[in-house]
C-alpha cells in the first residue's frame, strides 16, 4: 500500500521515494511508489499531474489493494529506484478550490431548498 503524504500535508507538491513496482499496459505505464503526493480520482475529484523524474504523470489511480498507480507515456525508473515526484501546483489548487465550491454549493441546497444534495433532480421547484 502507498503511504499517502497529502493526508499530513495537503500542500507537499515535491517528495522522493522508491519506486515498488513498475507495469507496461499497452502504450502506457503504471508505477506503484512506497509513498506518494499525487492524489488519485477518487470521490468525484479528479487526480493531480506533474511529474516522476521529470517524466510527465498523465493519470493518477487508486487499485484496490490500496496502491497508487502513477500513468506515464514512459517509465520513469524501475522497481527498487529513486523517484522524485513533482505535482502539477496549478492543478492541485484548481482541483481543491473546485471541492471546497462544491461542499458550499451542497450545503447551500441543503440549507436553503431543503435537497439533499445538488446531485437531486434540479429540474423540479426545490426552493419554492
Amino acid at each position: 500500500m502507498t503511504e499517502r503524504l497529502y493526508y499530513n500535508d495537503s500542500t507537499l507538491l515535491e517528495f522522493d521515494a522508491r519506486i515498488v513496482e513498475t507495469n507496461r499496459q499497452k502504450k502506457q505505464w503504471s508505477t506503484v511508489l512506497d509513498r506518494s503526493a499525487f492524489y488519485p480520482t477518487s470521490g468525484g475529484q479528479s487526480h493531480d499531474t506533474g511529474f516522476l523524474n521529470d517524466i510527465p504523470v498523465i493519470d493518477v489511480t487508486e487499485h484496490s489493494d490500496g496502491s497508487i498507480l502513477h500513468i506515464t507515456a514512459e517509465s520513469p525508473g524501475e522497481a527498487g529506484q529513486s523517484v522524485h515526484g513533482v505535482v502539477d501546483s496549478m492543478r492541485r489548487l484548481r482541483n481543491r478550490q473546485s471541492h471546497t465550491a462544491q461542499h458550499i454549493l451542497s450545503q447551500a441546497f441543503i440549507q436553503i431548498c431543503e435537497a439533499e444534495t445538488v446531485a437531486v433532480h434540479l429540474g423540479e421547484d426545490y426552493c419554492s
